[in-house]
């Protein structure tokens, strides 16, 4: 029973992370306000569009996008509870939780994100490929913090090494500690 319940995990674990990545990368466009003529985007917010639209019906309007956010994390939640129903866990700490496993989850989408940025500046640095393009768009935020305080070296960026140094600081400081406190458990260390 159990290799089944892990198979039946990892594969949850799986569309969870392609499902925030298409909620992320929606909430990244549309609180800088860009408008994406991109296929790829133009299908992800055509996916999300029902549920994120029932959820901006209440909230006031706002330069940012936070019916999204408030999406990621119900849908956190959902995974959250339904493996823990399937782990037979109950708990109180469900909500905390999914917060946790929101946060993580997005400093993973940040870090693989930028990986494949970089390496395609490094294989195909003229290629305009719409999904690399989305990802760029998506991730420019975050970078450009990091690009003001550090200098590209001889056309070098190395902003993104600094990046993955803060991601790294911030789980050891923040989210393992956090971890513990809330007694994570194991069933979603498994996803990040």
């Amino acid at each position: 029973m159990v290799p089944l319940l892990q198979s039946v995990s990892i594969i949850v674990s799986a569309l969870y992370v392609i499902y925030l990545m298409t909620i992320m990368v929606r909430f990244s466009i549309r609180s800088q306000k860009k408008a994406l003529f991109n296929p790829i985007y133009n299908a992800i917010f055509r996916l999300n569009q029902k549920p994120i639209s029932i959820i901006e019906k209440v909230l006031p309007k706002s330069s940012i996008d936070w019916a999204s956010l408030i999406f990621a994390y119900l849908v956190s939640l959902i995974v959250v509870v339904s493996l823990g129903l399937l782990f037979g866990v109950v708990s109180p700490w469900y909500f905390a939780w999914a917060g946790v496993l929101l946060i993580s989850s997005l400093k993973a989408l940040i870090f693989f994100a930028v990986i494949i940025i970089v390496l395609a500046s490094w294989i195909a640095p003229s290629n305009a490929n719409p999904a690399l393009e989305m990802f760029v768009v998506a991730v420019n935020p975050i970078m450009s913090l990091f690009r003001k305080v550090i200098p590209t070296i001889g056309g070098l960026d190395i902003s993104p090494i600094f990046l993955f140094i803060t991601l790294s600081v911030a789980d050891a400081l923040i989210l393992i500690p956090l971890k513990d406190v809330i007694s994570y458990p194991t069933y979603l260390m498994m996803m990040f």
